[in-house]
């Protein structure tokens, strides 16, 4: 860990602002993990291995770290953001687990001889990309969290379309009923892996954004929408 300092722990304020900035690290490792499945060739694979270990490592030392907080004096605020910091951890935990998931939706889709579920693979592949690309940019660049909206509604269409595509290549025998299982099996996962990092990014940006004073937590960005559940998976 780079931010758990020990020293700062009989000081809630700051212990809180020490798992924040790991936090903030660890979301960073977790984006970077996801991008590697979508983009990278088969030797990116140990690499791939090796960032997932790292995130499991930080997570649990973030927990640790939080164990050992004296509570004594702990402000309203600072008590609202220990279960938040918490959860982000957990979600990013998810995250990191499932992104083999993603490196088997783009292999396997990559391997399929039906031209237009290939195509719409890639491009929800793509579009998963591009969100997460979004969580790097800094809340001062203009209308951060409406782009965030929009690419993610993008994935959402694409989505659904890659899954109706993998479908239609089985009712045509396009596609094995081993492959298609696969396939959706995969493409389900992948969306998780997106879900909990969308979960951690809105969590941590309530962290981010309070100065002394915790905020609500539907007064976060809504990146999904008129989506059903941000605390529970999106329907398939």
């Amino acid at each position: 860990p780079r931010f758990l300092d020990k020293t700062v722990l009989a000081a809630p304020s700051l212990a809180i602002s020490a798992m924040r900035n790991e936090l903030d690290r660890i979301m960073d490792l977790v984006n970077r993990l996801a991008l590697a499945a979508i983009r990278e060739t088969d030797a990116g694979r140990g690499r791939s291995k090796r960032r997932a270990e790292a995130v499991f490592a930080l997570v649990e030392a973030v927990v640790e770290f939080a164990t050992s907080l004296r509570m004594e004096g702990l402000s309203h605020a600072d008590s609202e953001d220990l279960p938040r910091v918490l959860r982000i951890g957990r979600y990013l935990e998810e995250a990191a687990q499932l992104t083999p998931e993603i490196e088997t939706l783009r292999l396997e889709g990559s391997g399929i001889r039906h031209a237009p579920t290939k195509a719409v693979i890639e491009r929800a592949l793509e579009t998963m990309a591009q969100v997460v690309e979004s969580f790097s940019e800094t809340p001062q660049e203009a209308d951060v969290t409406n782009r965030k909206t929009k690419i993610i509604e993008r994935f959402q269409q694409t989505y659904q379309d890659a899954k109706e595509s993998i479908l239609t290549a089985a009712a045509s025998r396009t596609v094995s009923v081993e492959q298609v299982d696969g396939l959706l099996d995969a493409l389900s996962r992948t969306r998780r892996v997106l879900e909990q990092i969308v979960k951690a990014d809105r969590l941590l940006s309530i962290v981010k954004a309070r100065n002394g004073q915790a905020l609500a937590d539907d007064d976060a960005p809504a990146l999904l929408e008129d989506e059903p559940n941000l605390g529970a998976p999106l329907s398939n």
